[in-house]
């Protein structure tokens, strides 16, 4: 796949899954942009890494407003994991907020930044969900 001339955004690009995104995409011609809560991940030419949170929508709104030909919504944690009657109501709203919220959050700001012609002719949007919910 050659991905010369195409600028990529991928959230969570720090590790897991959204680093190897970041990766292929820097390997197939990309210029990439990820985000992370904290510093640290993939690094090497064409990527670019900026801290921030699905969550925070001016951040996103900000980071989106670059304009980006490929958005992979891939942020996302892992947690709380225990039996739903153990799991503190705040750590429960922690993962909505992020799984859920952040998701939208970035395909929201995502479709604004993109010319009103261009929105939908690709396709739907399509996020990278993570869930876990032991009871």
């Amino acid at each position: 796949m050659d991905l010369a001339n195409k600028t990529a955004l991928v959230t969570g690009g720090s590790r897991g899954i959204g680093a190897a995104a970041v990766l292929a995409l820097a390997e197939a011609g990309a210029q990439v942009t990820y985000t992370a809560r904290r510093p640290g991940g993939p690094s090497g030419p064409g990527i670019t890494a900026v801290q921030a949170d699905v969550t925070d929508h001016a951040a996103m709104a900000t980071i989106m407003a670059q304009g980006f030909d490929i958005v992979v919504n891939n942020a996302g944690i892992i947690g709380p994991i225990g039996r739903i009657t153990d799991v503190a109501p705040q750590d429960w709203a922690a993962n909505i907020a992020t799984n859920l919220s952040g998701a939208y959050t970035v395909i929201h700001h995502a479709i604004r930044a993109m010319p009103p012609a261009a929105r939908w002719k690709a396709g739907p949007p399509i996020a990278a969900a993570r869930l876990a919910l032991p009871c």
